[in-house]
């Protein structure tokens, strides 16, 4: 199996909420659809904060502050591994465009568990939500 390293952002607005991000239709199987917390790969050689960046400009058209790793977790699926660095930041400049998602949605910290979520997100959503509810 191959592995591969990912990072996510959990994105806060002034308003306390997070932005979550709607794969789009050409997302692999099952994953169409569902909500990530944008991010991406890590390149060979590319240090997580760096490709985290590189990855919110490149979906969202943001540029983005990095403030802390909230969870490292692995996701085993039938075609890879999946080691998971997810970290909260907040905006520093930019305009939201939806260049490889369906849709994007700010919503409350106590609205998360509405949304049907990709497998590796949904794994780490609690602990997210205890990270945000006792830093914020």
């Amino acid at each position: 199996m191959k592995n591969i390293k990912v990072v996510a952002a959990v994105i806060r607005d002034q308003h306390n909420r997070i932005l979550c991000a709607q794969k789009s239709e050409s997302a692999q199987g099952e994953d169409a659809y569902k909500w990530e917390f944008p991010g991406g790969k890590v390149e060979a050689r590319e240090k997580s904060t760096n490709a985290l960046k590189r990855e919110i400009k490149e979906e969202l058209s943001l540029d983005i502050e990095v403030h802390s790793l909230i969870n490292e977790s692995k996701h085993v699926s039938q075609t890879h591994n999946l080691l998971l660095k997810t970290y909260f930041s907040t905006i520093i400049k930019g305009t939201i465009t939806t260049n490889v998602h369906n849709q994007i949605r700010w919503m409350n910290i106590n609205d998360l568990h509405d949304l049907d979520w990709l497998d590796a997100d949904k794994a780490i959503l609690d602990d997210v939500i205890k990270y945000l509810n006792f830093n914020l």
